[in-house]
């Protein structure tokens, strides 16, 4: 009965960390709606990562991690949030702005 194994490997750890969506994440998971994760959160969230799961369920979190809004759709707004994490800000701090027209 020793020792314990993580569900993630390192890799895995680290890339999470990184990762830009990371609250939106745990927020969408959250069965409290404010990112904070129970157990069950945490294994329903591993369920919907695993290559196993139904591409309609990954769709569905996918659209609501993306959906930063959460007004049920992907405007313009979410999309310029979604280019912002995933651009990386130059040395002058400046970050991707899209005009919605």
């Amino acid at each position: 009965m020793g020792g314990s194994q993580s569900v993630f490997d390192e890799q895995e750890l680290d890339d999470y960390q990184e990762n830009p969506f990371k609250d939106r994440i745990t927020k969408v998971f959250s069965s409290q709606g404010d990112g904070s994760m129970t157990f069950e959160d945490f294994l329903d969230m591993m369920s919907v990562f695993s290559d196993s799961a139904p591409k309609n369920v990954k769709v569905e979190y996918a659209f609501r991690i993306y959906d930063f809004d959460e007004d049920d759709i992907i405007s313009s707004k979410d999309l310029k949030e979604v280019v912002n994490r995933l651009t990386v800000p130059s040395e002058s701090g400046c970050k991707v702005f899209l005009s919605a027209g």
